[in-house]
């Protein structure tokens, strides 16, 4: 059998596959075989089934934070809408329409470093997932920003059942799209998020000048994080 093929096996069997190996398969020029095996590992992990995942961004703009990828940075000038937490109202009426589409998954997503503790936006965060907990059954998901463990564990007990917190890149490279938080505070907030009993989708973004050994090394991470889920997002310029 092949290198690409011993791998996947070695998938299958969950054992782990080195840093190394990684690199070599990452460098394949077998395009057709990586794919073919990829398909392979997905038939028998997740067979035919997926879920549908629909956001709402409940809060917009204004966030101090400097990330370069980011629209709604305070630190930059790109005409993204900015306001303030939603009205419940809204937000249940959204939540309630992908429930009846079959969406799987609905998430709140809120500009801004993250939800303080004690906070009106905290407060209001666990009536929201107290009421769609109580008035449906989709699978409640968030994205707040750099919390607390205090904090998480009130809307774990509110009803949040998976926090998203992306790394965006790796650790090395991680300084060069933002100096207002680091890389390990990110990760603290995921420890967080599993030590109050949640799951936790982490993943990247590609394209904003990281190499082939970052986007390795960022799978690396997530996987001593043991994260649920690994969402890859791909760059999306935008003027300012």
């Amino acid at each position: 059998m092949s290198f690409i093929s011993d791998l996947a096996n070695s998938v299958i069997k969950t054992e782990d596959i080195t840093k190394e190996d990684a690199l070599k398969l990452a460098c394949s020029s077998d395009l057709e075989e990586l794919l073919e095996n990829a398909d392979k590992i997905r038939k028998h992990f997740c067979k035919n089934n997926f879920n549908l995942c629909s956001i709402i961004n409940a809060k917009s703009g204004k966030c101090s934070e400097n990330c370069k990828y980011c629209a709604q940075s305070a630190h930059f000038k790109t005409n993204s809408p900015n306001y303030s937490l939603l009205n419940n109202d809204i937000i249940f009426k959204e939540a309630l329409k992908f429930e009846e589409k079959g969406v799987h998954r609905f998430s709140l997503v809120m500009s801004g470093k993250g939800v303080k503790d004690n906070s009106d936006e905290l407060n209001r965060l666990e009536e929201i997932y107290k009421y769609l907990t109580k008035n449906s059954k989709i699978h409640l998901c968030g994205s707040f920003g750099i919390v607390s463990l205090e904090t998480l564990k009130k809307l774990k007990n509110a009803g949040l059942k998976t926090y998203h917190h992306n790394l965006e890149t790796s650790r090395r490279f991680f300084p060069k799209i933002c100096s207002t938080h680091t890389y390990d505070d990110r990760i603290n907030t995921i420890k967080n998020a599993k030590l109050a009993g949640l799951d936790v989708c982490s993943g990247a973004i590609f394209g904003m000048g990281e190499n082939l050994e970052d986007r390795i090394n960022l799978a690396f991470d997530l996987k001593k994080l043991n994260v649920s889920s690994v969402p890859l997002n791909i760059l999306t310029p935008i003027k300012g």
